[in-house]
């Protein structure tokens, strides 16, 4: 690897490397105060950050701040080294990684090598009071469509030598087999008008599609919400259902709706358990209401997804609802 690239060009360019933690103490340091001191890493920002694979498998349990705090029993001497080595895919540098003592900053100097091992020298000799913390990365987090990582491993510490396990809380026992999923929801509007000149206008949706995003099938079958203003919408229902272009046995059935002076809902369930690549979509049979003129509130359309399970394999798309924000009814 070229060494003249800079840290973030070297993080972003790393494959997978096993997280590895190392305190150690300067070559110039005598070997009777190496011996006199035993130093301890403890993992800050425990809550853990969970990272799924691209396929079936135990999701990955990784810190979300590559920071530790060293504990010691007597007084660290100076030029002594942390050594941490880790997956550029999940953590982007501290630029540069930082040393504090109770919240001070330390001199101290960092390197990187083309291996992903980032070595942070702290300066001073530091006394065994107070804490010292050392900061060499946060997560990098990872966005739908790119949020898999291909065989994510857990990172391992070890101090002098000695492996340490500073997993995050509550991560000791491992994680069920599960693989991930998804959907996509979409949405196709028309637009209804009031007023002597038309100068009111609303939206509500016609079509709905959802789509699998995969790699896995969703757990439970496709449900959906619509809620409208009951001012402007008086029913809906549907009028087609198509799985992959075809009719969907088992159709679509009825939850239950809600009718309030603000909003109305319905809730929808389906047969359709959608895999990767999967598209259901839904044709509305709405029925409208026209106002005499304007109005003094407005509840925005709105089509979600719903009652499809949420746990750790579903992949947040961010795309499980629709709606429109520009409706005109003053």
């Amino acid at each position: 690897m070229d060494v003249q690239l800079n840290r973030r060009q070297l993080l972003t360019a790393a494959g997978l490397c096993i997280g590895i933690g190392a305190v150690g103490l300067a070559d110039t340091a005598p070997a009777a105060a190496a011996s006199a001191v035993r130093a301890q890493l403890r993992l800050l920002g425990d809550r853990p950050r969970l990272v799924l694979s691209p396929g079936a498998g135990r999701p990955s349990s990784q810190p979300r701040l590559l920071a530790v705090e060293v504990l010691r029993d007597a007084t660290l001497p100076a030029g002594t080294v942390v050594t941490v080595s880790f997956d550029g895919r999940l953590y982007v540098a501290a630029d540069p990684p930082t040393v504090t003592l109770d919240g001070h900053p330390l001199p101290s100097t960092s390197q990187f090598s083309d291996a992903m091992t980032c070595a942070v020298t702290i300066g001073p000799a530091v006394p065994a009071d107070g804490q010292l913390v050392v900061h060499v990365a946060d997560a990098r987090m990872r966005l739908y469509p790119n949020d898999l990582i291909a065989d994510p491993i857990l990172t391992a510490w070890s101090v002098a030598g000695t492996p340490t396990d500073l997993r995050p809380s509550g991560t000791n026992s491992p994680a069920p087999t599960i693989q991930p999923w998804g959907v996509e929801m979409y949405a196709a509007w028309n637009r209804k008008t009031w007023g002597a000149a038309g100068e009111f206008r609303y939206h509500y949706p016609t079509r709905i599609s959802v789509r699998g995003t995969g790699p896995g099938r969703a757990p439970h079958p496709a449900s959906f919400a619509v809620t409208v203003d009951p001012q402007l919408i008086d029913h809906v229902t549907i009028a087609d259902i198509r799985h992959n272009r075809k009719p969907l046995p088992g159709g679509v059935r009825p939850a239950g709706d809600s009718r309030t002076g603000s909003g109305y809902t319905t809730r929808w369930r389906t047969s359709a358990l959608l895999g990767a690549g999967d598209v259901l979509d839904i044709a509305l049979r709405v029925r409208s209401r026209s106002p005499h003129g304007p109005l003094k509130t407005i509840t925005h359309p709105v089509v979600t997804v719903w009652d499809m399970g949420t746990d750790l394999s579903q992949r947040q798309t961010g795309l499980t609802s629709s709606s429109r924000l520009d409706a005109v009814w003053q």
